[in-house]
């Protein structure tokens, strides 16, 4: 469910949710808003997609596939922000290593403030985790324990270890207007809102 964005500005990673869509950030497909972009999946297999939806507000992007690419989409965490101390893995391809799994915690969840206004508004949620984030990795799922999407890989600071960011799927769910899935009342659901299955 994880594929490889090649657009004009470089490299990234994207995501499949919802009914086939591919979340990345906005840095990965800047100047390639009109221009198609290519996708890989993990299997090698390649496409092109088109952007269908810039936030000005936080880095992150909207991109359709032109044909449906025969993958799951990832399951989301619609409902909470993760916790400090929770373990989290940050999927993506850093420097072009596609399939690249690394492990951490969530260190803090915090408001951008002004300090972060080049990737997200000053209310915005950003979750802070020590799991590695290199160029390359920016577009990537960052993910809870459950496989559940909790963020989008975003940057970490430069000459700094372990300061790596991610932009709360949970905001990123409020701006595109997209609501948890109806269950029935009778279901049990976790902490994201996602049905637990016995």
């Amino acid at each position: 469910s994880v594929v490889t964005l090649r657009a004009s500005g470089g490299q990234g990673t994207g995501f499949v949710f919802g009914n086939g869509l591919i979340l990345t950030n906005r840095h990965v497909i800047t100047g390639s808003e009109n221009k198609e972009i290519q996708i890989e999946t993990f299997t090698g297999s390649t496409s092109s997609g088109k952007v269908a939806y810039v936030s000005r507000e936080d880095d992150f992007a909207v991109v359709v596939p032109e044909r449906k690419l025969r993958v799951k989409s990832l399951p989301i965490c619609y409902a909470s922000y993760p916790t400090a101390g929770e373990d989290v893995v940050a999927l993506g391809s850093p420097r072009g290593l596609t399939n690249t799994v690394t492990r951490g915690i969530v260190s803090a969840v915090r408001r951008a403030g002004k300090s972060f206004n080049s990737v997200a508004t000053e209310s915005a949620t950003l979750i802070q985790t020590d799991a590695a984030i290199n160029p390359g990795n920016s577009g990537g799922p960052l993910m809870n324990t459950n496989g559940e999407v909790v963020g989008i890989n975003t940057f970490g600071r430069a000459k700094s270890e372990g300061l790596n960011f991610a932009v709360s799927i949970v905001d990123v769910l409020q701006q595109l207007n997209i609501k948890r899935p109806v269950v029935a009342p009778a279901k049990k659901l976790n902490q994201c809102g996602n049905w637990i299955s016995s």
